[in-house]
């Protein structure tokens, strides 16, 4: 009996760390938006502006989104025919590309492409990037190499047997395509298509820094500019109405088409290809190199440039200081809140009757995938707003990065939780073990590494973030990503890149630190 009430109680701790502290911020989001909008008139929906936004955002995503699953499927196959050497950068690039600071991305892509930038010297001539063409090369780095993994993925997971009775027909390359591949690759990389869709309409950095004016717009960067400069609310609670309602829809789409991760098929068979076949292939992958090479180079192609007699000390220590305080903040209130949410998925599995508990545990733990960091920032901006809070804006900055990052460190930690439940529950049951006995031995020197790979990608997702801190934070709120930005937009290129030089080691070092805890803890456990 006495176990039994621990037990409850334990469970009702849980429910209040998790869903209602994640309740109330979005409590506050949705009530600053519904506050801000009475009174407001439909007038606003009649103005071009807002509909020629609207349209360039759902031009641009798809055309990203497209451009990215023609040329990552084409890799994908380059790589599963040819069987690259580069295979597993390729696919560490997938993942490194993932979390990187998309302002570094920025950074990157005006190293290479830009007026100054490596093609334009080593062509002598210059492109002019900003606009649609440097928002899909940004977009294009960012998305091809997930679209490279999940078809290579996808390709390896289809039967040896497939690709033998192929070959026996005598099936010509688009043929095999046709019938053998796309039936099989189809509805994963629909469903990547969509995700990436998703995260391309909800674009902000990329565009309030490579977009070059009004007309390549989205509409979280016309939320931004209508609250930060114009300041014009009602605009700004329209593009929000807008992006939720979109958002919602796309995301119920994505939802239907999610697939599970492909699993490789056993066995290692290389289907024949055709020289000129090879030749092509061979060809794109270097063409590819080149691509991602020169934007990774062209990050920091400045630093040849910069005088370091005169390196950013007391803005570059600010902000290095402000982006840690908050990446902390966001990494202790996402473990608390993973931790919370595992336990009620935990306690799903073992009760039945709580099966319940797991579909509730999965819509808080993918809060912003479903509602747009943009919207609730933008709630919470009303909110501060209408009742002058501001003491609130540290911790309300440090819960959205929180909730941004949860979604994937629950991706990584939800399924060594659940195998570790299936496997070991009746036996921890069988020898009697406490909590603190099954956490000790049990728990934490399996879930050590995923635990440390979660935490690490908590703070460098928050530490590269600049969309919520930019919209909530004030002048005083100076991160690394907002000093860049504010650099590339005075064209101090050497100095943005000295920055983002400084970025990129921190999260360096700080996956370096996670993966060494991690491995001292398994030791240890």
């Amino acid at each position: 009996m006495a176990q039994r009430s621990q037990s409850i109680a334990s469970l009702a701790s849980a429910a209040i760390l998790s869903v209602g502290v994640i309740s109330l911020v979005l409590w506050l989001a949705l009530s600053g938006i519904w506050q801000a909008g009475q009174g407001v008139s439909l007038e606003q929906l009649e103005d071009p502006y807002l509909w020629h936004v609207l349209w360039f955002s759902f031009y641009q995503a798809a055309l990203s989104a497209t451009l990215s699953l023609v040329f990552g499927l084409w890799l994908g196959r380059c790589l599963f025919y040819l069987r690259a050497k580069g295979t597993r950068w390729w696919l560490y690039l997938a993942s490194v590309c993932f979390i990187a600071p998309v302002i570094l991305v920025v950074l990157g892509v005006v190293g290479a492409f830009g007026i100054h930038g490596i093609w334009a010297r080593i062509l002598f001539k210059s492109m002019n990037i900003y606009g649609l063409t440097g928002i899909l090369l940004a977009h294009l780095f960012l998305n091809i190499p997930l679209f490279v993994r999940h078809s290579y993925l996808l390709l390896q997971s289809i039967a040896s047997s497939h690709w033998q009775q192929a070959e026996q027909l005598g099936l010509p390359p688009v043929r095999r395509f046709r019938y053998l591949e796309w039936p099989l690759l189809a509805p994963g990389l629909v469903s990547s298509w969509v995700l990436v869709f998703l995260l391309c309409f909800g674009s902000f950095t990329i565009v309030l820094a490579l977009g070059g004016g009004p007309a390549h717009t989205t509409l979280e960067v016309a939320i931004y500019q209508a609250l930060k400069y114009s300041f014009e609310p009602t605009f700004a609670l329209y593009c929000a109405l807008l992006q939720l309602i979109i958002a919602l829809a796309l995301t119920f789409v994505f939802k239907r088409q999610e697939k599970p991760s492909p699993i490789a098929a056993s066995g290692h068979y290389r289907p024949l290809t055709g020289a000129v076949e090879q030749l092509s292939m061979r060809v794109s992958l270097i063409a590819a190199a080149l691509f991602f090479g020169s934007v990774i180079i062209g990050m920091f192609i400045p630093l040849f440039d910069f005088n370091w007699h005169h390196l950013p000390g007391a803005a570059l220590f600010q902000a290095t200081y402000t982006s840690l305080a908050i990446a902390l903040f966001s990494w202790t209130f996402c473990l608390v809140l993973m931790v919370s949410l595992s336990y009620l998925s935990m306690q799903s599995w073992v009760q039945p009757s709580l099966k319940f508990l797991e579909r509730v545990s999965d819509f808080y733990g993918s809060a912003l995938l479903y509602l747009p960091p943009m919207v609730v920032s933008t709630g919470l901006f009303f909110w501060l707003w209408l009742h002058g809070y501001q003491v609130w804006l540290w911790p309300l900055v440090a819960m959205v990065n929180a909730l941004m990052s949860l979604p994937f460190v629950s991706r990584i930690i939800k399924p060594q939780l659940w195998q570790l439940q299936a496997s070991y529950q009746h036996l921890m049951l069988e020898l009697g073990l406490s909590r603190w006995q099954s956490l000790r031995l049990v728990y934490l020197p399996v879930l050590a590494r995923p635990l440390a790979l979660a935490s690490a990608f908590a703070l460098v997702l928050s530490l590269g973030d600049m969309g919520v801190v930019a919209l909530l934070g004030d002048t005083h709120l100076l991160t690394l990503p907002l000093l860049i930005y504010q650099q590339l937009g005075h064209y101090q290129f050497a100095g943005a890149s000295v920055t983002g030089l400084w970025l990129m080691l921190l999260c360096l070092f700080i996956f370096g630190v996670m993966n060494w805890i991690g491995e001292r803890a398994r030791a240890v456990c």
